[in-house]
């Protein structure tokens, strides 16, 4: 091979390597360039994304907290209080005129500014109470007439949209459903403020117990009597001539007047004794339930009929006209049911309960009395010995001790 030959196939071979390496690259350069492609794609997508989430995190920032703005409620017991009877008398512009004067009052209280925009809604103020009770007891006190009180209700509604009527057919409706509201949303978060407007029977002891004391106020009229179940650790908001101290249809309910002349039981309501189970009504000693019982003044009526009962603070509690049923206030329930003579109704505090816990100890055991064993055990609210003791009961000597000879340690 001459030296001619051997530089072309030298040179061949340098091509052929050549246009493989360019073969090479070009493909690389391909791939490079779908690759770029598909990441320019994603870039895009990620961008457009980015933009919207961006729009919709400051949307987000932009709107009030997850507590939302601040709120209180208002809540009216309207059975046992009501507004002032100016405010009825004027009919459908006295109902407006008085819810005016609540809101006002509240939102002095809060410290709101008077140009609060009507969106922001920051009291809901709810009034429970009976439209059909409420005529039917002014109509019979001759204290205004049907159209008065019809207009005024209509009045009431009207006067804010965040004043809201609750029409209720019982005491006993208005007031679990007061308790079931409360207790509902005085729970969140934006809820600082809880009012509660009250009567003298009204059961402000147990809304104390079941709300936070840093959300509750009281609501009363100024120079309006105490009502002896409200706790004094719970703040009041005094009134300018807003609600009625009582009631307006409930007349069967003065604080100021003496209790009606009612017989009072005998200081110890019986325990559940042997005879309730079998099926027959027998009173604590052994005797048959007569119809005198049956037929007591604290019986015959409904609940609703028959007038809420106030204590009397300068009585013990187990000289008040009914006394509180023990079984009732200690245990949470009465085997005697409607037939009790006992009362069930009081608002008691935490004090009076003690008081009225310690009042049953002294009462003997029907069961220990007999020598039996207590259903109850431990949970028992009656004594089961005498609190004197074997050396020191000189009722033991005379016979006369309410607890058994057994029944003395």
């Amino acid at each position: 091979m001459s030296s001619t030959q051997y530089m072309w196939k030298e040179l061949c071979v340098q091509i052929s390597e050549l246009a493989d390496a360019t073969a090479a690259e070009n493909e690389e350069l391909i791939a490079t360039k779908k690759k770029l492609e598909a990441e320019l794609q994603q870039l895009k997508r990620t961008t457009t994304t980015g933009f919207g989430t961006h729009r919709m995190v400051s949307s987000a920032s932009a709107a009030p907290g997850p507590d939302g703005p601040s709120l209180a409620l208002c809540v009216v017991d309207g059975w046992r209080t009501s507004f002032a009877v100016r405010f009825v008398k004027q009919g459908e512009a006295g109902g407006r005129a008085a819810g005016q004067a609540l809101l006002r009052a509240l939102y002095t209280e809060l410290e709101l500014p008077p140009g609060i925009s009507d969106a922001q809604l920051p009291v809901w103020t709810s009034v429970f109470l009976s439209s059909r009770a409420l005529v039917a007891g002014l109509v019979k006190q001759e204290t205004c007439s049907s159209d008065e009180i019809e207009g005024f209700v209509k009045g009431l509604v009207q006067s804010h949209k965040s004043l809201v009527l609750v029409d209720v057919a019982s005491k006993k409706d208005v007031d679990e459903k007061m308790r079931a509201y409360m207790t509902t949303f005085s729970r969140l978060p934006q809820v600082k403020r809880v009012f509660f407007a009250g009567g003298f029977a009204s059961p402000f002891a147990s809304i104390a117990r079941e709300l936070p004391y840093d959300k509750l106020v009281f609501l009363r009229n100024k120079g309006s009597a105490t009502p002896p179940a409200m706790d004094p650790k719970v703040p009041v908001l005094f009134l300018e001539d807003v609600f009625a101290d009582m009631s307006l249809f409930d007349t069967t309910v003065n604080p100021t007047s003496p209790a009606s002349p009612v017989t009072a039981p005998s200081p110890t309501p019986p325990l559940f004794s042997p005879g309730l189970f079998s099926g027959s009504m027998t009173r604590a000693s052994g005797g048959r339930l007569g119809d005198d019982m049956l037929r007591s003044p604290m019986s015959v009526l409904s609940e609703d009929e028959r007038p809420v009962p106030v204590i009397d603070t300068t009585l013990p509690l187990n000289k008040q006209v009914p006394p509180p049923c023990y079984l009732h206030y200690l245990l949470g329930k009465c085997s005697h049911g409607g037939i009790c003579t006992y009362e069930h109704r009081y608002e008691l505090t935490e004090t009076q309960l003690k008081q009225l816990r310690q009042l049953a100890k002294k009462q003997p055991c029907a069961f220990a009395a007999k020598g039996q064993m207590c259903l109850f055990d431990e949970q028992c609210v009656y004594g089961h010995e005498c609190p004197y003791g074997i050396a020191r009961c000189r009722f033991l000597v005379e016979e006369k001790c309410r607890f058994t000879r057994e029944m003395h340690k």
